[in-house]
């Protein structure tokens, strides 16, 4: 894997394919690995990058920067020198892609979100669902708090991941290694006070947008998915049915089909409407 030392710190990340450069943002406890099978099936219609997000594969993480900044200068170094990029980006990867494509419009030709847990932006558009979200993000919270690992590990997988008894022991042991990283990064996705991107930061997005949801994931992410399609003109949102929350991971293909429908439209129709 390609790799560039910053300040001290390492950036690595995947290249493959050929044709207009495109940008994959993975999710929180994984590495750029978790874009093969999506690679795999666009590498014949784009240049793609994916970098190992900070404090994850073979990236180092500077704790003096928060994470969503570090991996958004990171993206930004992998876009120096080329034409602007058909960007993509799951969960927490998804959340840096929105806020690349809201601060710097002219580096995205498209933007493609696979379940952005950006939280914070249902504050002031859904005062109900933001609540019942810190609710339900509370227990792994407190378990972290209390340097309980395998408890905040166990509710957070259970909930956006692989249920945490299911997974292999090496698996498990790289988890916990991430996790304390991931519970950190989660206040700027939580709380509107400190999160770096608003909803009325999201006007400024002017590049086609597709939001996709997984419908066997939890209702947040399609409430959240709503608030972003009403603030940029043009946004259209797609399910996946019987898919969740891991779906670029799980469901590939369906994934990629998705997304080469948004870049060549007319070329694969496997999603739906997204209801409510």
């Amino acid at each position: 894997m390609p790799s560039l030392e910053i300040g001290g710190r390492t950036l690595s990340w995947r290249e493959a394919g050929e044709g207009p450069p495109a940008l994959l943002l993975h999710c929180s406890l994984a590495h750029s690995g978790a874009w093969a099978g999506v690679m795999a099936r666009l590498s014949g219609h784009l240049a793609m990058r994916a970098p190992d997000l900070p404090g994850h594969g073979a990236t180092t993480h500077d704790p003096a920067v928060p994470t969503q900044d570090e991996a958004l200068a990171d993206a930004l170094r992998l876009l120096e020198g080329q034409a602007p990029a058909h960007v993509i980006g799951h969960s927490f990867g998804g959340t840096v892609a929105l806020r690349l494509a809201a601060e710097h419009p002219g580096r995205v030709a498209s933007l493609t979100l696979f379940e952005p847990v950006q939280f914070s932006l249902l504050a002031e558009t859904d005062p109900e669902a933001h609540a019942q979200e810190r609710r339900d993000a509370a227990e792994a919270l407190e378990a972290a708090l209390d340097e309980d690992w395998e408890t905040a590990a166990r509710a957070f997988l259970d909930r956006w991941g692989t249920p945490w008894e299911s997974l292999p022991t090496e698996r498990a042991a790289s988890i916990m290694k991430v996790l304390p990283l991931t519970l950190e990064s989660n206040l700027c996705l939580l709380d509107p006070a400190v999160a770096r991107i608003h909803p009325d930061d999201l006007g400024r997005i002017r590049c086609p947008v597709l939001l996709l949801a997984g419908g066997a994931s939890p209702p947040v992410v399609r409430r959240i998915n709503a608030v972003i399609a009403s603030r940029i003109p043009g946004a259209r949102s797609l399910s996946l049915p019987g898919v969740d929350h891991m779906g670029p991971i799980t469901h590939p293909d369906r994934v990629a089909d998705a997304i080469l429908d948004m870049i060549a439209p007319g070329s694969v129709r496997h999603a739906r409407p997204c209801g409510g």
